[in-house]
């Protein structure tokens, strides 16, 4: 294992990526870091050196991080603004670890997850977007959605597209989007213990695609015009307060 350290300069992070081989730490020092990063090894870890590490996009660039078919990647702590399209995205890529970073003022998703598996989305902050705070969709499954704030975007604060199952969403604060707190059309997904406040349109979702998911244990508060919207078939509550 080595540890490769990054200070600011031009695709800094991106030939530290280049260089790396699996079991490699990339160490990000503080600064601002204006690219693109395409993940082309498995297996590393991503790190930044304090939270004063900036990937700004200068609202040209489309994507802070793209992984296409990779697996064991961490990405940790980064701030990732004006992006024209996603901050992260993950396609046909399993078991990576996407955690505390913020993502702000992206054009489209905070996160995006496309036929990818068993990934943990853990401690994110997703704020502003001009799409979906986490979108997971295209058969991603059994992927965890753990411990994120979510809130003030365009659209869904996390949507489960109708090809997507067992994912579970635990313990996030979902607040004031424009679409959905929580928008699902897939099947068997546990959506357990959020705060879900203020979203525009209904605080969950499940739509007519939205079979045997598990909603449990969740607050709710002033959501428009209903807390929770069922329009699926044998989906499952417990416990939530529908205050």
């Amino acid at each position: 294992m080595a540890i490769i350290t990054v200070f600011p300069g031009t695709n800094a992070i991106q030939n530290a990526v280049n260089m790396a081989t699996p079991g490699d730490v990339i160490l990000v020092n503080e600064g601002v870091y204006n690219e693109s990063i395409t993940i082309t090894t498995n297996n590393i870890r991503i790190v930044t050196s304090s939270r004063e590490v900036f990937l700004d996009g200068n609202n040209t660039l489309a994507n802070a991080f793209i992984l296409t078919g990779i697996t064991g990647v961490e990405i940790n702590r980064f701030n990732i603004a004006n992006y024209t399209s996603d901050g992260i995205t993950l396609s046909n890529s399993d078991f990576n670890l996407i955690t505390r970073n913020t993502i702000t003022d992206v054009g489209e998703d905070g996160i995006d997850l496309e036929s990818s598996v068993g990934n943990l989305l853990l401690k994110n902050k997703i704020k502003n977007v001009g799409g979906t705070g986490i979108e997971i969709s295209d058969s991603s499954d059994n992927n965890w959605v753990v411990d994120n704030k979510v809130r003030d975007n365009t659209s869904d604060g996390i949507l489960i597209t109708d090809s997507s199952t067992a994912n579970g969403v635990f313990g996030n604060l979902i607040v004031n989007n424009n679409g959905a707190g929580i928008l699902v059309s897939g099947d068997f997904n546990i959506v357990e213990r959020n705060k879900i406040n203020d979203n525009e349109n209904n605080g969950i979702l499940l739509q007519a695609t939205a079979n045997d998911n598990f909603i449990f244990r969740n607050k709710f508060d002033d959501n428009e015009p209903n807390n929770i919207i069922n329009n699926g078939i044998d989906n499952n509550f417990m416990r939530n307060n529908l205050d």
